[in-house]
């Protein structure tokens, strides 16, 4: 009994089994990049039909994405929520050749592919003021990513940090998953 024990906890190992999930209504375009099948192009679509219609109910909502059809849904279907934490990086199954791929391609100098970016990304410590901090700082957020960072820079100074669902840059999701994360201090100006 213990060595069918070890064997199976050996072999759970080596597929690397995590269970995680990525919110496909407050993931970042490079969180959604993290998922099988979706690249920067579907990623920003997913990330922009969310900003004009809400927050996604199902995946058959996400077959309303331009770009996103039922292969992609199917390839995603286990590794996506739609309530709950965002983990940030969508569940991956490694083996050693995964492994080998990624040591290759840091001896060459390649650059990294998603899940390696999302997985580096540090979340911000402490509270951060909207009204003064950088694109970068701004995209560590949960659910933060590039492009609404460089929004949030565009749209200063804010009154509050509750205008950032009224300007229509965070939906109420997202908003939700920072709110206790920012502030809105008022520059001397």
């Amino acid at each position: 009994m213990k060595r069918l024990m070890t064997v199976v906890l050996a072999w759970l190992a080596t597929m690397g089994v995590a269970f995680a999930a990525v919110n496909v209504n407050t993931a970042s375009k490079e969180d959604l990049e993290s998922l099988k099948e979706i690249g920067p192009v579907k990623a920003q679509a997913i990330v922009d039909y969310r900003r004009e219609h809400g927050p996604f109910r199902s995946l058959e909502d996400l077959d309303k994405v331009k770009g996103v059809g039922k292969a992609t849904i199917s390839a995603i279907k286990d590794d996506v929520t739609f309530s709950g934490p965002n983990t940030g990086v969508a569940p991956m199954k490694r083996d050693n050749r995964a492994e080998d791929r990624t040591d290759a391609r840091a001896q060459r100098g390649d650059s990294m592919n998603a899940h390696e970016r999302v997985a580096q990304r540090e979340e911000p410590r402490g509270v951060v003021d909207i009204n003064s901090a950088s694109e970068e700082e701004l995209k560590r957020l949960p659910g933060v990513g590039a492009m609404r960072a460089k929004a949030i820079v565009h749209h200063r100074p804010y009154r509050s940090k509750d205008e950032l669902v009224e300007k229509h840059i965070l939906t109420e999701s997202t908003y939700e998953g920072v709110k206790d994360r920012i502030v809105a201090h008022r520059n001397g100006g």
